[in-house]
């Protein structure tokens, strides 16, 4: 299974940054969703959240 941290490492940086010109608080403000997101799988699922 492929980890899920740097696809978004790449996201994050490469695509939204480089390509689309993202700001820096635009970038923030998807990671912090991300990180949200994550959160509320793992507490629907009973999952680990480095699993998820």
């Amino acid at each position: 299974m492929m980890a899920l941290a740097p696809v978004l490492r790449a996201f994050f940086t490469d695509r939204l940054m480089t390509q689309y010109g993202a700001s820096p608080r635009t970038v923030a403000s998807y990671r912090g969703t991300f990180k949200l997101a994550a959160v509320a799988i793992r507490s629907a699922t009973s999952a680990v959240t480095a699993a998820v």
